[in-house]
């Protein structure tokens, strides 16, 4: 976690005397995040793709299982059906044992068997071309039978985007083409790392064949080492050596990352660098003299960061290509951290002007609104799904973690009563969490709460605990942390689990 941007936060908290403290009771009404009239009452999708917008948001289709997307078998396109039922608000029920499926939706009953052709619509037998499928254990049905004979909607699809809608109130092929060119890029957007493995400095990534990247942090000798490995650790090999490394992003053959570049006049100067896969063609991205990146996150061909300009002490939310070029400012803020992106929203938390918490689109061109309670937090927010994740102190410092649901501007108590502030990642549907020297996960719901690990300590040491939590599809790691004195720099361990 990027504790120092935290305590920096908690000063300003004990000497502002005019900012309102955040309770679970507060009724204050914030603006939300912008959504588009067009996309709203619409479910839009993209063959191949996870992700999906339902009425305006962001989202997963199924958040617990990433490989459930729109396919096309033979030349038909089938959609996941639980998805779209629930969404529209029908109710479904499966039979294992029979491989039976009960559909309830817009006054109509469908009742199908996986791999038959032979449905029964309202009491009728019917037969449809391309019979139910059973493909990552959820339910298919071919698009055209299943949106407009059950779902009684309309259907636009456009290279490979299906919007799903009442009838005549669809998209526009002709009309809407920008915005469903900028659609396909939402739905196919790929990020270099997850906003939650940055939230935690990011020095754990996963590629898409298995292959992690890690650094390995020092920080009494003050040196970094950048290593990959395979998926179960094998073939380990040193990429790079610096005094400091974070927030690794992966692009294509490139890493992406945040390195310190060497002016001793300077503290704390850090760029941004790449380097090669292999560990070859170090290069450094950022070249402006008085240009220090702070935070930064790769988003399709474009690299979001902070900018701590050194001549003026000012803190800036900037874009740049891969390539360094094309700088443009997102964010005038002056003070922020911790910002991730879904699809075309981006969130970053600000201490400016009493905004801790911001929505704007990936342009900036978007009207910057609130979305939290002043100063509600007493760690670094993170957004995954559409909903804030954060971490609050109760009365009698006890310590819960909070959701904020965006899209009914709800706040839900996830998990209560701890012991002490913990450190937290969320992946797919769970929260993976610490407190003291133990590891939990509890699903987003606060439902099915584990017990993971505990870790150990030296003899000689005073104190421990875990530091920081990476999660990729198949690995969990944890910095776990030791100290022999009280002012002391902290030895870091970094462990791999298995998932």
């Amino acid at each position: 976690m990027r504790k120092g941007i935290v305590y920096v936060l908690v000063l300003i908290l004990l000497f502002s005397t005019n900012l309102k403290a955040f309770s679970l009771e507060d009724e204050d009404i914030y603006e939300g995040i912008y959504i588009d009239n067009k996309l709203k009452d619409k479910i839009i999708v993209f063959i191949g793709s996870d992700k999906c917008y339902v009425d305006g948001f962001f989202d997963r289709i199924d958040i617990s299982n990433s490989s459930v997307t729109p396919i096309v078998i033979d030349g038909r396109t089938l959609l996941p059906v639980r998805f779209f039922v629930e969404n529209f608000g029908g109710n479904i029920k499966w039979d294992g044992s029979n491989k039976r499926i009960d559909i309830s939706i817009n006054n109509s009953e469908l009742t199908m068997y996986i791999g038959n052709n032979k449905v029964i619509l309202n009491n009728t037998e019917r037969e449809i071309d391309v019979p139910p499928q059973l493909i990552n254990n959820r339910t298919y049905l071919p698009l055209r039978f299943f949106v407009e004979e059950l779902l009684k909607k309309d259907i636009l699809y456009y290279n490979g985007l299906v919007s799903v809608s009442d009838k005549n109130c669809n998209l526009s092929e002709v009309e809407d083409k920008e915005l469903m060119d900028r659609l396909i890029r939402d739905l196919n957007q790929k990020l270099g790392n997850t906003a939650g493995n940055i939230r935690q400095w990011g020095i754990v990534a996963e590629d898409n064949d298995g292959t992690i990247f890690y650094v390995e942090r020092n920080r009494l000798k003050r040196q970094d080492k950048l290593y990959r490995m395979d998926v179960n650790g094998g073939n380990k090999k040193l990429l790079l050596t610096s005094e400091i490394i974070y927030d690794l992003n992966l692009v294509g053959d490139w890493i992406y990352f945040l390195k310190d570049f060497g002016d001793k006049k300077i503290h704390h100067s850090y760029a941004i660098y790449k380097i090669k896969k292999d560990g070859t063609n170090l290069t450094k991205v950022t070249n402006k003299v008085n240009e220090e990146a702070r935070y930064m996150l790769v988003v399709d061909d474009w690299i979001y960061f902070d900018d701590w300009n050194n001549d003026n002490y000012t803190r800036t939310l900037k874009r740049i290509d891969l390539d360094g070029s094309n700088e443009t400012m997102i964010n005038n803020e002056q003070s922020l951290w911790a910002f991730c992106v879904e699809g075309n929203n981006l969130y970053f938390a600000s201490t400016y002007n009493q905004k801790p918490y911001i929505w704007t689109d990936l342009n900036g061109s978007k009207e910057r609104n609130p979305l939290l309670p002043k100063l509600f937090a007493i760690d670094t927010p993170l957004t995954h799904n559409g909903v804030v994740y954060y971490a609050y102190e109760s009365p009698r410092f006890v310590y819960n973690i909070i959701g904020y649901d965006l899209r009914t501007m709800t706040k839900k108590v996830i998990l209560e009563g701890l012991d002490e502030v913990p450190e937290f990642n969320i992946y797919e549907d769970r929260i993976y969490y610490s407190q003291k020297l133990k590891l939990y996960s509890v699903k987003l719901d606060g439902t099915d709460n584990k017990f993971i690990r505990e870790f150990t300590i030296d003899n000689s040491a005073i104190d421990g605990g875990i530091g920081n939590i990476f999660v990729t599809k198949n690995k969990v790691a944890v910095e776990v942390l030791q100290w022999w004195t009280r002012d002391s720099q902290a030895d870091i361990r970094l462990v791999f689990m298995n998932k």
